[in-house]
């Protein structure tokens, strides 16, 4: 049920660019479930859990389903991909280094769930609970031991969360100095490519 205005700004919007009729179909929606910083949200998250007989959480706080769940009933969405990153080499990210050109080396998880339009909002709400109970254990676990871990692919019911196995995985290693200098030296190009394009049109 669409309960604010943004809920159908949502919906109007997945409608426009998300369905078969669509002038132009998108095929990815940027969604932030735990809609806000973590030190701002723990507090509400913390209540909830209490409330619904939840774990309490201490690396995420519980999302917000209704976006995820106005989405799925107002498009052709078929997968959740939920991504999980943990920054390997810096307790938190900091601009100034990033600006310096210091690598920071990032470990990122998916995880991939189906859904479909036909699901309740409880449905929704539950594999987005599912699904933060193994952010939780992931996070935790980077952070003792500096890996993820591999999560055995049982539901997530009564407070059961899955149990962790250890995996090998990619490391991506993200300068983001070096990508402002591609983007800088792509923009760059094309202004030159269409200032010549002038010039030869005007002279």
């Amino acid at each position: 049920m669409l309960k604010t205005p943004e809920d159908f700004r949502l919906a109007e919007y997945c409608k426009t660019n998300f369905t078969k009729t669509s002038d132009k179909i998108r095929n990815w929606l940027l969604i932030f479930p735990e809609g806000g910083f973590r030190y701002k949200r723990m507090q509400a998250s913390n209540k909830y859990a209490t409330k619904n007989n939840l774990p309490q959480l201490s690396y995420v706080t519980y999302p917000r389903h209704l976006a995820v769940y106005t989405a799925a009933k107002s498009a052709n969405f078929k997968h959740i991909i939920d991504a999980t990153l943990c920054y390997e080499n810096e307790k938190e990210a900091c601009l100034w280094n990033w600006w310096l050109g210091n690598a920071q080396t990032v470990r990122i998880h998916f995880t991939v769930t189906d859904i479909q339009p036909d699901m309740s909002e409880e449905n929704v709400q539950e594999k987005l609970t599912a699904l933060w109970a193994r952010k939780e254990l992931m996070l935790s676990h980077f952070s003792n031991f500096g890996f993820f871990p591999k999560l055995e692919d049982k539901p997530y019911v009564n407070g059961n969360i899955p149990q962790m196995k250890p995996v090998e995985e990619q490391k991506i290693v993200l300068n983001i100095f070096k990508v402002l200098l591609y983007k800088f030296i792509y923009l760059a190009t094309s202004i030159m490519c269409i200032t010549a394009l002038f010039w030869d049109l005007l002279f």
